[in-house]
């Protein structure tokens, strides 16, 4: 899969962490994310198109536009996600 820089393993959020730290985005900022990501029904890797906006200083708007995804990521001042709606969140 030549050209994909991200993985994306969908059990967990830790996989989100990277592309929120390295794209470095603005508030209002977008950016389209393509990752290496495994089929679990086919047991083999894909192309998973993903997009992430930063819709405040500590949210970003994340994207599967093929799935028809989308949910709202909390992440720390560090870029750790906190809250994954149905998947993550941190317990205080």
């Amino acid at each position: 899969m030549r050209g994909l820089v991200d993985l994306d393993l969908g059990f967990t959020p830790a996989t989100n962490v990277l592309p929120v730290r390295w794209l470095a985005l603005r508030v209002g900022e977008s950016a389209e994310v393509p990752a290496a990501w495994l089929d679990e029904t086919e047991w083999r890797p894909k192309v998973l198109r993903q997009r992430y906006e930063r819709t405040a200083d500590r949210e970003y708007r994340y994207e599967v536009p093929d799935a028809g995804y989308a949910t709202a990521l909390t992440v720390s001042t560090a870029g750790m996600v906190r809250r994954y709606p149905g998947l993550w969140a941190v317990e205080e």
